[in-house]
């Protein structure tokens, strides 16, 4: 459960970053 919930979180993080180099781009 941690581990699945560890990787969602750094899953959106990753998603947050490439939504907003996009949105800069």
């Amino acid at each position: 459960m941690n581990g699945e919930g560890a990787r969602s979180s750094e899953t959106v993080k990753v998603s947050s970053i490439v939504l907003g180099c996009e949105t800069v781009k």
